[in-house]
């Protein structure tokens, strides 16, 4: 259920009258996953339910291969093999995937404001900026950057309340980088990812 295809590595781009503008689609995804925590209550205490609502309809907006290229870096990504870059973005897709069940599980009726989006259309990268609003908080920031691929627009990285996605992994993975690269990234996370599905099965 977790396995994407991964996207290609490309500098070919679909033609602007064919994409889907970036805004739209953040504000489709953010729609589908908000109508359906709504809709049935019970999935933020599904663990199989919430996994396929983020792989049905977050993981699909993901660049997974430029998100662990921005990641764990240039010099870490050239000097992995093709395997390794396979294997590390399989096994942090899967970490991902678990981080964001984790997250929507803690969901208490929040609802998303978007700020209207500006950008020239030449433009290869945006950020799509937000606002959760929860009931009895003070709403916080939420920004989704986006780039532009033969694939469309994809998410690549999500800023919240000032917590980068990617800045927060790249410094928690930068011991293990620097003891083994991406195929010990890649062993780490594969091992963090077992308990989960071993709890699924159960």
């Amino acid at each position: 259920m977790l396995l994407v295809l991964l996207l290609p590595i490309t500098t070919a781009y679909a033609k602007d009258s064919d994409l889907t503008p970036a805004d739209a689609i953040v504000k489709q995804t953010v729609g589908k996953i908000l109508a359906s925590l709504n809709e049935d209550k019970e999935i933020i205490h599904d663990h199989g339910k919430m996994e396929h609502l983020v792989a049905t309809t977050i993981l699909p907006r993901f660049d997974f291969v430029y998100l662990t290229q921005l990641t764990i870096g240039e010099k870490n990504w050239t000097a992995a093999t093709p395997q390794d870059q396979s294997n590390l973005v399989d096994e942090y897709r899967a970490f991902l995937a678990h981080l964001f069940s984790n997250s929507l599980s803690q969901y208490e009726n929040e609802t998303v404001s978007f700020i209207p989006l500006e950008m020239s259309p030449d433009k290869s990268s945006v950020v799509v900026k937000s606002k959760v609003v929860s009931p009895n908080e003070e709403p916080t920031e939420m920004d989704f950057k986006l780039d532009k691929t033969a694939n469309g627009w994809m998410i690549y990285d999500i800023e919240m309340g000032g917590v980068d996605l990617i800045k927060t992994y790249k410094s928690n993975f930068k011991s293990v980088l620097e003891n083994g690269g991406a195929a010990n990234l890649a062993n780490e996370l594969h091992k963090k990812n077992q308990p989960v599905k071993s709890a699924k099965k159960e």
